[in-house]
């Protein structure tokens, strides 16, 4: 995953379905790298039907969470950065901690966004994902008591 796009990008790009439990969330990378590793990383019997809801969204979004997603990929950026770039363990141990810190209470955010923001959030993705597997928590509802 290259993070630095998203900051080349200008504005963050919007995905549906990157991860089987998040609705929606900014694409950091790109397309095309989740695709890989989804191919990669994942079990063949979950492959075609994470690529085929892996999309990005162009549907509007609440102001509120396009800036809490924009916070959010700012501070991932900022915390890639930092650990790609250390020079030694110890660097790493405190950039890490320092930036680790920002990304999480970004992420926070976002996630409170989010949820206050679900109701309208899902309603558009019924209008824009039809037939969509997606209960509210899973791409995989019938795997729903499984961890990943």
């Amino acid at each position: 995953m290259q993070p630095s796009t998203v900051a080349g990008r200008g504005a963050v790009t919007w995905a549906k379905h990157i991860h089987h439990r998040v609705l929606i969330e900014p694409l950091l990378g790109s397309l095309e790298e989740r695709q890989d590793c989804i191919k990669a990383t994942k079990p063949a019997r979950e492959v075609p039907i994470r690529l085929a809801l892996l999309a990005e969204i162009d549907w509007p979004l609440p102001e509120e969470l396009v800036k809490a997603g924009e916070m959010y990929a700012k501070a991932f950026v900022v915390w890639y950065e930092a650990r790609r770039d250390s020079c030694s363990e110890y660097y790493v141990a405190n950039a890490q901690t320092e930036k680790s810190q920002c990304l999480l209470q970004a992420q926070h955010y976002y996630d409170l966004v989010l949820k206050v923001n679900i109701a309208q959030i899902e309603a558009l993705h019924a209008q824009h994902c039809p037939n969509c597997p997606w209960d509210g928590k899973t791409i995989f509802p019938e795997k729903q008591g499984n961890v990943y």
